[in-house]
C-alpha cells in the first residue's frame, strides 16, 4: 500500500513544475508545507479544469484555522505585499490577478492585476497593496494566471493567510465594489486567445502593465464591481454589470439549469454530469466536494475511485 502511494506521488511529483505556483504564501495542500502530511496534491500546477471549481475545491480547508486550513502568510492592511511563484514553464507569460475573499471562497475580490510578462521565471515575485480597507480577519488570497502561450487554460492557487488591521487614507474604491475575478477557459463561451496578454474587462484600480486588446473572447466574459479608477488603466473593453447585480446566465427552460464548474449550485441550480455540489456551493469531483455536506439534489455524491489521476463515480 505505501509502496503503491509513493509510485503515484512519484508519478504526480514528476509533472509538478510542469506549470508554474504559487510558493509564498503556500497555497491549500502545498507539497511545499510540511505540516500537512499526507493531506497534499502533487499537481498544484496543474489547470483548472472541468469539475474543478475555484481553488481546486480546497477553499473548504479554510474551516481548519488549526490543521489544513492554518494560515501561511500575515499581510496588513495599507501596507506593501507581495507573492512569490515558482515552476519551471512560464509559457511566455501571460496575466495574472491577486485577490482576496472573505466567505469561505464564494467569491473574490481582486486587489492587483498584472497584465503581461507574469510570470517569466521562477522565484518571481509579485508586489501589491493590500488594500486599506481590507478586513481584517481570516481570509483566502488567490493567484489565478492565464498564460500567453499554449493550451487555453486557467491556474489557481489559494492560501490561508491573516489580515491585521492597518491604516491609511479610504480608497478611491471600497473594497466591496472592487472587481470580482475574471474567469475564462471554464465551461462557459468566455475563452482567452493564444499569443495575447489579456487585457482584463475589468482589472480594478491597481494594475501593473499593459495587455492586448482581443485576449480573450465570449459573451461570459464581462466585468463585474466597480469600474478601474486612475491614469494608470484603461477601460474595459466589454460592458459591466453595475457593482450590485449580476447578471443572471441564461436558463434553458427545457432542462434542468446547469451551474458553472467555477460554483453556484443549489438552491435548484445543479452541477454539470458526473460532478458533486459541495457543502459551499461549488460543483467538483474532490473528497471535499462529494464528501460530507454534499448536496445530492443538486449533483452526484458519494465516494470517489481515482484511475489514472482522473475521477469517477
Amino acid at each position: 500500500m505505501h509502496f503503491t502511494s509513493f509510485l503515484a506521488a512519484l508519478a504526480l511529483g514528476s509533472t509538478a513544475f510542469a506549470h508554474m505556483e504559487m510558493s509564498d504564501p503556500m497555497p491549500f495542500r502545498s507539497k511545499l508545507n510540511k505540516k500537512l502530511g499526507d493531506k497534499v496534491d502533487y499537481s498544484m500546477t496543474a489547470p483548472l479544469g472541468e469539475g474543478k471549481g475555484l481553488c481546486k475545491g480546497y477553499q473548504s480547508d479554510i474551516s481548519d484555522l488549526t490543521g489544513a486550513g492554518a494560515p501561511t502568510g500575515s499581510y496588513k492592511a495599507g501596507a506593501q505585499a507581495s507573492l512569490t511563484i515558482m515552476g519551471a514553464a512560464a509559457h511566455n507569460g501571460g496575466s495574472c490577478q491577486a485577490s482576496l475573499s472573505y466567505d469561505q471562497g464564494k467569491t473574490f475580490k481582486v486587489i492587483h492585476s498584472w497584465e503581461g510578462n507574469c510570470p517569466l521565471a521562477s522565484g518571481g515575485k509579485f508586489d501589491f497593496t493590500v488594500p486599506s480597507d481590507a478586513k481584517a480577519g481570516s481570509a483566502i488570497l488567490a493567484w489565478t494566471w492565464f498564460n500567453k502561450s499554449g493550451n487555453r487554460e486557467m491556474y489557481m492557487n489559494c492560501a490561508s493567510v491573516t489580515i491585521e488591521a492597518g491604516s491609511g487614507a479610504a480608497p478611491a474604491v471600497a473594497f466591496d465594489s472592487r472587481p470580482d475575478i475574471f474567469v475564462a477557459n471554464l465551461g462557459t463561451d468566455c475563452k482567452t486567445v493564444e499569443g495575447k496578454n489579456v487585457k482584463f474587462p475589468n482589472p480594478g484600480p491597481d494594475v501593473t502593465g499593459a495587455g492586448d486588446e482581443g485576449g480573450y473572447t465570449g459573451s461570459a466574459c464581462g466585468g463585474s464591481g466597480s469600474a478601474p479608477s486612475g491614469g494608470n488603466t484603461q477601460s474595459p473593453t466589454t460592458p459591466n454589470a453595475p457593482a450590485d447585480s449580476k447578471t443572471p446566465p441564461p436558463v434553458n427552460n427545457d432542462t434542468p439549469s446547469q451551474a458553472p464548474v467555477t460554483g453556484g449550485c443549489g438552491g435548484g441550480a445543479k452541477c454539470p454530469e458526473n460532478t458533486c455540489c459541495s457543502k459551499y456551493g461549488f460543483c467538483g469531483t474532490t473528497p471535499d466536494h462529494c464528501g460530507e455536506g454534499c448536496d445530492a439534489s443538486a449533483g452526484k455524491c458519494g465516494s470517489l475511485k481515482l484511475i489514472r489521476g482522473g475521477s469517477y463515480y
